[in-house]
């Protein structure tokens, strides 16, 4: 049974049959050769370690280099990596919707503002008093003042499990109050499965 245990065990890969042992024992005879050769002939053996050296540096980046290109690696490609949510889903990509709607404002075009809406939003904002006509006066009002939509710039576009989305953005524009100051202001919008709006806040 103690003859079995060391068959099995870790000495098992030292015995001087098995691959690993001829290779180490070539070394070590080359090895063995190369310092008797260097006793005999010590100029010569000192010379061959530097004669190896200078030949390799020749062959790599030496006049003898373009005989013997080096095989080319690839350069490794820039990936612009998209930011996502949890589940995978990319929370920048393009919003349709928003889009249009800061399109429509940048040219002052009330139907073009309200267009983006869900049907059902849409009638429901009429049916409270809103009215396309008293949108496109305002907007008249401020293009007359000197308005300007200076920047749009979405910040997220974040899916939740409904299946509904919530679009941010940094809105700069100068004009459209009062005052006709520049502002900075910070836009929400809530869109259906379908990428129409539900609101704006």
């Amino acid at each position: 049974m103690a003859d079995e245990a060391r068959i099995g065990g870790g000495e098992a890969g030292s015995r001087p049959g098995t691959p690993i042992a001829r290779a180490a024992n070539t070394a070590l005879s080359l090895l063995a050769q190369y310092v008797r050769f260097t006793i005999r002939h010590r100029a010569i053996g000192c010379l061959a370690p530097v004669v190896a050296v200078l030949m390799i540096f020749a062959f790599r980046v030496g006049p003898l280099a373009p005989l013997f290109p080096q095989p080319k690696r690839e350069s490794l490609a820039i990936v612009n990596m998209l930011e996502t949510s949890p589940d995978g889903s990319v929370i920048n990509e393009p919003s349709s919707a928003t889009d249009a709607y800061f399109r429509a404002v940048g040219r002052f075009d009330a139907a073009g503002m309200m267009a983006v809406y869900h049907p059902s939003v849409r009638d429901d904002m009429l049916a409270r008093g809103a009215s396309v006509e008293r949108l496109q006066q305002s907007l008249d009002d401020a293009s007359g003042r000197g308005a300007r939509l200076v920047e749009a710039r979405r910040l997220a576009n974040i899916p939740i499990q409904d299946g509904r989305r919530y679009v941010f953005y940094i809105v700069t524009r100068t004009g459209f109050s009062a005052a006709g100051a520049s502002e900075e202001l910070y836009f929400v919008f809530t869109l259906d499965p379908s990428g129409r709006v539900l609101s704006i806040t």
